[in-house]
């Protein structure tokens, strides 16, 4: 398994911050070949001038092939509410109405967000109502023990 480099504020693995759409699909190529992975493992957001300032990693599709940390942190293999705790105690994330319902989470200062779209924690799957699901159903909602997608800002907050 290869490891994932984040260089904070500068690049998530081939992927630089500032780059092109032209170098992004030459790198974006190079990994679905190699890793046989989604074309949108990956995805990206884009300034005015078209150089890259987010970058977002698709978890499920990328944990099988990559180890990826951030501040010593695995943030592929790590459930959600772990990754919170971790990472909060490094800085705050921001409080507002979706991380209270568990959904995202923005940390500022380390522009880092994560976000998954539903939540599912030990405690539900204790709860009767969770175990009366069908098993096919139960294993679906594990999957919201952890984050769907993360993401690293180049714009963080100083």
């Amino acid at each position: 398994m290869d490891e994932l480099i984040i260089n904070e504020g500068h690049s998530v693995g081939l992927f630089n911050f500032g780059m092109k759409i032209e170098e992004v699909e030459h790198y974006s190529k190079l990994n679905i070949e190699k890793y046989n992975i989604h074309e949108d493992s990956f995805f990206f957001e884009y300034d005015e001038e078209g150089k890259v300032i987010d970058i977002h990693l698709i978890i499920e599709d990328l944990k099988h092939h990559f180890q990826c940390k951030f501040k010593g942190i695995d943030i592929l293999n790590t459930k959600a509410i772990e990754l919170i705790e971790l990472f909060d105690t490094i800085t705050p994330y921001l409080r507002d109405p979706e991380s209270s319902l568990g959904y995202s989470y923005q940390f500022l200062k380390l522009g880092l967000s994560f976000w998954r779209g539903n939540v599912c924690n030990e405690k539900d799957l204790e709860s009767d109502w969770f175990k009366e699901l069908h098993p096919e159903i139960q294993e679906d909602n594990k999957r919201f023990l952890y984050f769907e997608t993360v993401t690293f800002h180049l714009y963080r907050l100083n």
